[in-house]
């Protein structure tokens, strides 16, 4: 359930500026200086905290100094460009700034969060790295820097970064969200074997606890605690951090899904019903949503509703296995067998496939620089329309190879399949200029440019498409 300007508990709320909020909604290697103060106090007793006191780390305050830096006027342009849209011309000032002033974490944090927010994940973690080396003691860099490694999904070195943002200051919501995150993954697939690390979980709903603590302001914050909660079957309290985080932001289509999802848990079904109407009228794309309505209406023996809502779920996820399952049930009892044992059998396929795709996702997290088992990750969770997942995955993928062709391409898909053609078109344009006539690029870019009305390179492309059917170069996919 459940992205930053680093904000303490007393800061105004007009004062937080774009990075919060998406830190707020977006929903390692361990470093701590508790290890060398174990050696330094087993070696020479009490006495070395003395010692050890002149290395601990302290934050620094890059954005007093930037008052006076010489590369202030690049800095706000870039701030102003990059708010606008316009990200060559804030990249390149960002750039210009590091040159004027290459000491300051704040101009580094800036131009990686610039990368994050354009999916150059690869190019925020160079720069975030290269900023804590150069300006070192900015929680709000590392925080970036583990925000970055997530994405990238490199748990354990996020998990690092996340770790020493929060020594530094201990009052960012947004690191505190983002480790918590990090330790839900290893709660899921942690462990010597894979199968998960039961007291990441707890440790998880403490990062969460401490954002809420924080801000509890903040939708997401609010919704992450539910999440972290609802994995542990703490159902009542998981439904209030829920309700909280709607009534602080009810326009977000998921957190209704979510408590859909608790509500049913809780055999409230006029309530789950209730938040799935809710969370299917905002998302028509969310087969989860979908396939709880379908599984709530047939707890209430609403038969011919849970049916209609089930196959919408089959409509964006053919394979969804509650809603195959459900509707195989629901189409039985009301007399249609021969249909309803198809779609049960339709569940047994679909759920060899889930474990299929379960297991990608713990190899791919365990092996994070493996961009072949990412990349194919993310072809299956496309096919299946978990589009968010999937572009992740993709992203994933790159940044273990920025090489990689068929990533980038794949994303280009995700975009165009929902409805994002600006995004498409600029995928699918980068993917020609590393491999021209990449698969079918040039029919895709014929269409797409079509409906945005460049008709003469539509034309261009469509001739490119069937030069290469004619030459029998084209591929089916």
């Amino acid at each position: 359930m459940g992205k930053g300007a680093r904000t303490k508990r007393t800061a105004p709320a007009k004062k937080l500026d774009g990075r919060k909020r998406i830190g707020a909604m977006m929903a390692s290697r361990n470093f701590r200086i508790g290890a060398l103060v174990a050696i330094v106090v087993m070696a020479a007793g009490a006495g070395a905290w003395a010692i050890l006191s002149t290395v601990r780390p302290r934050a620094v305050d890059y954005a007093q100094s930037m008052k006076s830096s010489p590369a202030r006027k690049n800095y706000e342009i870039g701030l102003v460009a990059s708010q606008q849209g316009r990200t060559a011309e804030a990249e390149q000032a960002f750039q210009r700034a590091i040159e004027l002033d290459p000491g300051n974490a704040v101009i580094y944090d800036a131009l990686a969060t610039q990368y994050i927010n354009t999916q150059n994940v690869q190019q925020a973690i160079l720069i975030a790295e290269t900023g804590v080396n150069a300006a070192p003691g900015s929680p709000q860099l590392l925080y970036t820097l583990g925000l970055a490694r997530y994405k990238a999904g490199r748990f354990s070195e996020a998990e690092q970064a996340l770790q020493q943002s929060v020594q530094l200051d201990g009052e960012v919501a947004t690191s505190h969200l983002w480790l918590g995150n990090t330790y839900l993954i290893f709660a899921k697939f942690g462990g010597a074997d894979g199968s998960g690390d039961p007291a990441k979980l707890a440790a998880a709903i403490d990062e969460f606890r401490r954002a809420v603590e924080l801000d509890p302001a903040t939708a997401g914050y609010q919704s992450a605690l539910a999440e972290g909660l609802y994995q542990r079957r703490d159902l009542a309290e998981a439904r209030s951090a829920m309700e909280r985080a709607i009534a602080l932001d009810p326009k977000v289509p998921a957190y209704y899904a979510s408590l859909g999802r608790v509500c049913e848990q809780l055999d409230d079904l006029d309530a789950a019903v209730e938040a799935y109407k809710k969370a299917t009228e905002g998302d028509v794309h969310d087969a989860n949503a979908f396939a709880g309505l379908g599984a709530a209406y047939f707890k209430k023996g609403m038969d011919a509703e849970a049916v209609a809502a089930l196959k919408k779920a089959l409509g964006v996820n053919p394979f969804h296995v509650e809603a195959q399952e459900k509707l195989g049930q629901a189409l039985i009892r009301m007399g249609d067998t021969e249909a309803g044992e198809k779609s049960l059998a339709a569940a047994e396929e679909s759920r060899e496939r889930a474990k299929t795709i379960d297991n990608l996702k713990r190899a791919s997290a365990n092996d994070p620089s493996n961009y072949e088992m990412a990349n194919n990750l993310g072809i299956e969770l496309a096919r299946q329309g978990d589009f968010e997942d999937a572009l992740q995955a993709f992203q994933r993928a790159i940044t273990a190879n920025p090489r990689a062709i068929d990533p980038r391409y794949q994303m280009a898909g995700v975009f165009a399949r929902r409805g994002k053609r600006l995004e498409a078109i600029a995928g699918f344009e980068d993917v020609d200029k590393m491999q021209p006539g990449y698969r079918r690029t040039n029919f895709y870019l014929s269409e797409l440019y079509s409906t945005i009305g460049r008709t003469g390179e539509a034309k261009k492309r469509l001739q490119s498409w069937e030069a290469q059917v004619k030459a029998g170069t084209a591929s089916a996919t």
